[in-house]
């Protein structure tokens, strides 16, 4: 399936001109699937991102949650490409809003247990 987003050259936008589109690698697919809206805006705050080449990102990601006063925002990049990066992004990104959501900060970094005991944890950034 191809994409209708990203020509293989760019120069000849005229009439007639013949644009090539590239298939977004799967790897791409997950990552995009799992971005928040590339732009954001409050009365205090803007967020505007975006990852290149579009099509062919593997481990790069970027998160942004808004919170009262309070605007986290996380960038990740693992190493490589390809499907393993991706998978890998995909897992502290979820790792990550989890731990969000969760309310840990640097300053209560515990974790529950399936038993309910608390363990220390290392702080999410």
């Amino acid at each position: 399936m191809y994409s209708t987003g990203v020509p293989t050259s760019i120069g000849d936008t005229g009439a007639g001109a013949d644009h090539w589109w590239l298939p977004m690698q799967l790897a791409a697919e997950i990552i995009w699937t799992q971005l928040p809206p590339l732009t954001f805006a409050t009365d205090r705050a803007t967020v505007a991102a975006i990852l290149e080449p579009a099509y062919e990102v593997g481990g790069d990601a970027f998160d942004y949650a808004a919170n009262g006063d309070a605007l986290h925002v996380a960038l990740f990049d693992a190493v490589g490409h390809g499907i393993e990066a991706s998978a890998l992004t995909a897992l502290t990104l979820s790792a990550y809003r989890n731990a969000r959501r969760s309310a840990w900060t640097s300053a209560t970094p515990t974790a529950r247990s399936t038993n309910g005991s608390t363990r220390n944890t290392p702080a999410v950034s």
